[in-house]
């Protein structure tokens, strides 16, 4: 007898044994809280020769009372099993070996799927607290893998070395963009338009924010004292001047990149929620929404992750959602997904889904004409390669956006829809327009733009769209609004660093990148080729 915890709902498809139960999956895992295993993760008869993009099927025979319920399952969604148990040990590495091994035996698992089920069993905790397991594993991977198949995930972008190469750069651009705006404009976060705009003229687009520092006391950044070096072991909360260079929000994309790092490719959203409330816990995060740090708190009460997110209406989860449009930017149907659960996180209100998935869908489409620029796609000729962006055809990029919002809220996708004439109104009269979609709701008496999910999203598309091939002036003009600019700009940084390929990212600015003085350029950039790494070599997945 096995105890489930934390039950996650899931759907699996039904083969024609499990129709015969007349029960679901997801009913099985809401009302029964523990279950007799007889069999688990047994190979089913009869595998089929010829399936392709699924992986191979396997089964697991679960008993509820004395009815078995066959569940058909493929390799890419076994993690979400696995996941469910707990104290399974020996008992569950048994099975898992004797059904690869026995799958091995007859040429029916690819390297990609073995991979998947190793990350499944590091990351499960099957072996989290045993060396000894973690080296038996090890031994056992490397045994069998001269006996397995090199045939790789068929959904797997076609991948070279320049491909690879290309999409490193993409990467790089779109997470140095989005840092460097996130650290302008963390600056004068929560200032008024006036204080932006000065702060813009004077100090951003001279380059002297360089030497200086935001000041608690102050509206605009102070010239930065050395001396204020000196007080070690003050928390960042309580200092007074914070040089130049420090990021905010964006930390929480970049624990969804490292997430994606330590699971081997996959996105498993449990993952990411006890990163978020680390964070809290540990006093890393700063100057973040009050929704995500009351989810950090639920989770570390021991509250499921799905069940954790908030119902207002904060920027957070769209903010995190740029690093999904790199992730599955060959893939939409995971990058909605993606989008959506990992949103659900911290916030679970349709509009914040549908904000995230569009800023997500954003970026994966500046992405594309990033590799469309280099040459990699096959309806761009070698010899159209051009150190110039390609043209950006607005109506068309904010219809496939609002296309894909629809399936989330179809109000949303109106927004975005309606974005294709604010685009080509100067930015006072674009702002007044945007300002509307706050109306009504507690953020409409906060300064500039707010942190309104939808306001902010809009406006950090539009900034974008205006300047699509000129990275400072897109940020620059996400600040000059006023209000939550280390939002905006992070996001239409973000954008504009995908689309360019970093181009335009001034080098100094990045240089001075840290989060209280840990990861800098060289370790984001490093976290960023890894990420596109595993993006060309396996597919990352959920």
């Amino acid at each position: 007898m096995f105890n489930l915890v934390r039950l996650e709902q899931f759907s699996v498809e039904r083969t024609r044994k499990c129709e015969e139960v007349s029960l679901k999956m997801t009913q099985v895992v809401q009302r029964i809280h523990s279950l007799s295993l007889r069999s688990l993760l047994d190979p089913i008869e009869g595998l089929k020769d010829n399936a392709v993009g699924e992986g191979e099927k396997l089964a697991t025979v679960i008993y509820v009372g004395e009815q078995p319920a066959v569940i058909s399952l493929d390799s890419r969604i076994l993690d979400r099993i696995l996941g469910l148990l707990l104290n399974s040990s020996n008992f569950l590495q048994n099975h898992i070996r004797s059904c690869v091994d026995k799958l091995v035996s007859k040429k029916r698992l690819t390297q990609f799927q073995l991979g998947q089920i190793f990350s499944f069993l590091h990351y499960g905790g099957y072996t989290s607290n045993d060396e000894g397991a973690r080296v038996g594993i090890e031994q056992w991977k490397a045994s069998i893998l001269p006996h397995i198949t090199t045939n790789e995930d068929p959904l797997r972008h076609p991948s070279g070395k320049e491909h690879s190469e290309t999409l490193r750069n993409i990467f790089v651009g779109a997470i140095m963009g989005q840092f460097v705006g996130d650290a302008l404009g963390f600056m004068v976060n929560g200032q008024t338009p006036e204080v932006c705009h000065q702060y813009v003229q004077e100090l951003v687009l001279t380059s002297k924010v360089l030497g200086y520092a935001k000041s608690r006391s102050n509206t605009l950044p102070i010239p930065y004292d050395p001396a204020s070096k000196l007080l070690l072991g003050v928390p960042l909360s309580q200092k007074d001047q914070i040089p130049f260079g420090q990021y905010s929000d964006s930390m929480f994309s970049r624990e969804l990149l490292q997430s994606i790092v330590a699971c081997r490719g996959a996105f498993i959203p449990q993952d990411l929620a006890l990163r978020i409330a680390s964070a809290f816990q540990e006093g890393r995060a700063l100057s973040t929404g009050l929704a995500t740090e009351q989810s950090a708190l639920k989770i570390l009460q021991g509250i499921n992750w799905d069940q954790a997110g908030g119902d207002t209406l904060g920027n957070s989860s769209a903010l995190r959602a740029g690093v999904v449009g790199l992730l599955f930017q060959h893939n939409l149907d995971d990058l909605v997904r993606v989008s959506r659960d990992q949103s659900r996180i911290t916030h679970r209100d349709t509009r914040c889904i549908a904000a995230s998935v569009a800023l997500s869908c954003a970026v994966a489409f500046s992405a594309q004409l990033g590799l469309k620029q280099a040459g990699q796609l096959a309806e761009i000729q070698p010899n159209t390669k051009s150190d110039a962006p390609p043209p950006l055809e607005t109506d068309s990029f904010l219809s496939k956006v609002a296309q894909i919002v629809t399936t989330i809220d179809p109000s949303v996708a109106q927004i975005f829809l309606s974005l294709r004439e604010w685009i080509r109104l100067p930015p006072n009269e674009a702002l007044f327009l945007i300002h509307t979609l706050r109306k009504n709701t507690p953020y409409d008496q906060q300064v500039g733009v707010s942190s309104h999910v939808l306001e902010s999203v809009v406006w950090s598309i539009y900034c974008f769209l205006r300047h699509p091939d000129n990275y400072v002036v897109t940020v620059c003009e996400a600040i000059q609004a006023g209000g939550t600019v280390s939002g905006t700009a992070a996001m239409a940084g973000c954008l504009s660093g995908a689309y360019n390929l970093g181009r335009g990212v001034p080098k100094p600015f990045a240089a001075r990148l840290n989060d209280q003085g840990q990861w800098g350029k060289s370790e984001l950039c490093h976290l960023a080729q890894t990420i596109a790494d595993i993006v060309v070599t396996k597919s990352v997945y959920y």
